[in-house]
């Protein structure tokens, strides 16, 4: 939810000054693998008790170019989750909300379009806590009983904490007609004490959420 504050440059170029753009993204993602180490638990699916999360995640975004280097930024993505949860609390959960919102700021090292169609941008937001992070739903607690328990954080929209966000971009010509793309984010926040369900041995859960995310794509 945090690169769709990353703007990649369209066919080498950095974006101009075209005063405001929105934009939206669409990404769906179905879980239902398990792993143990790096060994997947194929008979999980063959018994038919492999836990399943299945994610789909709309992002806006709103961008006002001040200058041809230098760009605002804001971004809101909306959540739809579904979950089924197969140890207690058990139970099928979902939810449609809104997630955190980024706000921060772009500013590219030369002035656009750069004679050599290279370029290279540096990104800061903050990450606001606009998504709920205790969602609930209804499940049944290890005698069977009906009660309301706080949905897994991996559907949660929220994390319920204040971040900032440092990302880079850049570009340069490749070979054959191409353009290569590199971009990486680093995320930071300070831990908070959050409310989820147990794990399936009835232990309380941590959670860790990596800081740096990388992708490189070729156009």
């Amino acid at each position: 939810m945090l690169d769709v504050l990353c703007e990649r440059p369209q066919k080498g170029k950095a974006p101009g000054k075209q005063n405001f753009e929105v934009s939206f993204g669409y990404r769906s993602l179905p879980l239902s693998r398990h792993f143990v180490g790096t060994v997947e638990q194929k008979q999980r699916e063959v018994l038919g008790n492999q836990i399943q999360n299945f994610t789909h995640i709309m992002d806006f975004s709103l961008s006002y170019q001040v200058t041809k280097r230098f760009s605002l930024n804001t971004a809101i993505p909306f959540m739809r989750t579904w979950r089924n949860q197969l140890y207690i609390p058990t139970g099928v959960f979902s939810n449609f909300a809104q997630g955190d919102a980024t706000v921060g700021g772009r500013y590219w090292l030369f002035r656009p379009p750069t004679e050599s169609r290279r370029n290279i941008g540096i990104g800061m937001a903050v990450k606001l806590p606009t998504g709920r992070y205790n969602l609930t739903g209804n499940a049944r607690d290890r005698n069977g009983n009906a009660i309301i328990a706080t949905a897994d954080q991996s559907i949660q929209p929220g994390d319920g904490r204040t971040g900032f966000v440092l990302d880079i971009n850049t570009y340069t010509p490749s070979y054959f007609r191409r353009f290569l793309y590199f971009q990486g984010t680093y995320y930071s926040a300070p831990r908070t004490r959050m409310e989820f369900p147990l794990s399936e041995r009835g232990e309380a859960k941590e959670y860790f959420q990596s800081p740096i995310s990388i992708s490189i794509v070729v156009e």
